[in-house]
């Protein structure tokens, strides 16, 4: 009987031994049971999430009302709604823009998501623009009021930037963008690549667009775009206002290129991103891909 009680609290039974019989016999009567039939898909299922998560962007605890930053000591060079945006907006969908009333060097930017604001902190914060330090700090604003929201009449120091007409400056609005975007999200560097640079310009001409403005450019190339792209595996010409280069600009400090990203980001068609590497490396990397690059004053055709 202490044998029997002694194989029970082992697991095992007076009748069977211990390496496993129980084990065995279950074995068994799964390879008995029929197999759970795969579910397939039918009309009407909901399509798997297509949702992009960047895991260097991927907080944790973040409120999803912090989406409101504090801007301190903003140069007036760029302390206006618009240019506030043009810089934002490389790190996150920019729903408003205020200059507060009492303290023109401060703003608030509005972001689509807490997640847009964290970036935009972790990238901007002490930024050094004209001899100003950036100080980029949550607000304990959850969101940016228009002035008729709060019985005041409408000024230039409050833009909402929400509208369709802006649905095209929004780098991040589809889960596509988002995956061509994010990976191209750094610190703010002294080179910048410009897309949409309009039909007939030559570098010099994007060069001279930016030294009206007192920026110190270093040099200006532009890079052909291929006249022709593949869908499907069929070869199709591009429509003939399709920007035919893109240029990458080197100016001479990282200070000039945070204000020439926020006076020209969106402007003209064109869009402005920082570059990694500097303008030796890049013009390096399109030789070695066979890229035409375009110098001086040449126009592409």
């Amino acid at each position: 009987r202490d044998r029997d009680r002694g194989d029970r609290d082992r697991g095992g039974r007076g009748d069977r031994d211990r390496f496993g019989d129980r084990s065995r016999d279950r074995g068994r009567d799964r390879e008995s049971r029929p197999r759970k039939e795969i579910i397939i898909a039918r009309d009407g299922r909901e399509p798997e999430l297509n949702i992009y998560i960047d895991n260097k962007f991927n907080y944790w605890n973040l409120p999803t009302k912090a989406r409101v930053l504090l801007i301190s000591n903003v140069p007036q060079a760029i302390c206006q709604p618009d240019l506030l945006y043009n810089l934002f907006s490389f790190y996150g969908d920019v729903e408003r823009v205020k200059v507060l009333r009492n303290k023109n060097n401060c703003s608030l930017v509005e972001f689509s998501t807490a997640t847009f604001a964290c970036i935009a902190r972790d990238h901007l914060d002490q930024a050094c623009i004209r001899d100003e330090k950036l100080v980029v700090t949550f607000s304990r604003f959850d969101r940016v009021r228009m002035p008729e929201e709060i019985g005041l009449p409408g000024d230039v120091n409050t833009k909402d930037f929400s509208g369709p007409e802006y649905q095209k400056f929004r780098r991040y609005w589809s889960e596509e963008l988002k995956k061509n975007n994010m990976r191209k999200i750094i610190i703010p560097t002294s080179t910048v690549h410009i897309s949409g640079v309009q039909n007939g310009k030559s570098p010099n001409d994007v060069r001279r667009l930016f030294e009206t403005f007192g920026l110190d450019v270093v040099d200006c190339v532009g890079v052909e775009v291929k006249s022709k792209k593949k869908k499907d595996g069929v070869v199709q010409p591009l429509p003939p206002t399709t920007p035919k280069m893109f240029c990458y600009v080197q100016f001479a400090t990282v200070d000039d290129g945070l204000v020439g990203l926020s006076q020209f980001g969106n402007s003209a068609g064109m869009r402005i991103s920082f570059a990694k590497d500097n303008l030796e490396s890049l013009k390096k990397n399109c030789i070695e891909k066979k890229l035409p690059l375009i110098i001086g004053d040449q126009i592409p055709v």
